[in-house]
């Protein structure tokens, strides 16, 4: 039984890295994070640490692969996307393998090739899926996303300030991706740090990304409103910006209304008697 499991995972694996059809590679990847969530990372670690092994060599981390060939781009996408399903897997259960990983998608950040898909997956670190539940007997730790986020959060605003302007967006992307599924509680701890790199992610031409960065931004200003009181007037500014209708990475019309919420809390908090109305 067990070797059957090692093999279907192994398989499975070399499948989702020759996979071109994105509907078909979704369910790869899910059991993929499956098979090693419920047994593999307990009983046949080795096997994983493999697999794993072998995603990264099919990524590299040379800074100047810049110019790979459509095949090898598509095959270091696949193996991108892999190496984050199983990074979900052993995030999940608090694993120890979880922390390497993240430290090695963490610089892949930088990258000039990689950056910007790395960011991007970030969100699957986080987002749930009915399948990878506890209902389907998968393994969670409580407080996962706590120990999640506490890692990530300070090593993306430590490399943030250090960053090259081209790569910086992809920290924010990143940050933003973490935060569309975290829970408040665990965010509001974080905010005296993350809210400068917060409200550069409203500049960015990513309605995703102001999308995730927004909802913080208006609870921190419900919540922890003297966490922004050096920060009122650009977070105004930049909030009126998102709504400027020849800003084509901006909400559609009829979402505009997300907007006014935060808007009229900093009003708020300012003391000023005039609302913002759609």
């Amino acid at each position: 039984m067990t070797g059957d499991i090692q093999s279907l995972f192994t398989g499975l694996v070399d499948w989702s890295l020759r996979e071109s059809d994105p509907p078909t590679r979704a369910v790869l990847l899910v059991h993929i994070s499956l098979l090693a969530n419920k047994w593999l990372l307990v009983s046949h670690r080795d096997t994983v640490q493999e697999a794993i092994t072998k995603l990264q060599n099919q990524l590299g981390t040379n800074q100047d692969s810049t110019s790979l060939s459509s095949d090898n781009t598509s095959l270091a996408n696949n193996s991108l996307n892999t190496l984050f399903w199983l990074t979900k897997a052993a995030i999940l259960r608090n694993d120890p393998l979880s922390t390497p990983l993240l430290n090695h998608l963490l610089s892949l950040l930088s990258h000039p090739q990689y950056g910007l898909p790395t960011a991007r997956g970030f969100s699957i670190l986080v987002s749930p899926h009915e399948l990878l539940s506890v209902d389907n007997f998968i393994v969670i730790r409580l407080l996962h996303k706590q120990r999640l986020f506490a890692h990530c959060s300070q090593e993306l605003v430590a490399a943030f300030l250090k960053a090259d302007s081209k790569v910086r967006p992809n920290y924010l992307i990143a940050l933003a991706g973490l935060l569309k599924h975290m829970p408040t509680e665990v965010i509001m701890p974080q905010l005296d740090v993350l809210l400068p790199l917060l409200l550069q992610s409203l500049d960015l031409p990513d309605a995703n990304v102001k999308s995730a960065s927004l909802e913080v931004v208006l609870i921190t200003l419900q919540e922890a409103p003297k966490t922004v009181e050096g920060h009122v007037s650009s977070v105004i500014n930049r909030l009126v910006a998102c709504l400027a209708p020849n800003q084509p990475a901006n909400p559609p019309v009829r979402d505009k209304s997300f907007f006014f919420k935060p808007i009229n809390a900093a009003n708020s908090f300012l003391y000023l008697p005039t609302n913002v109305e759609n």
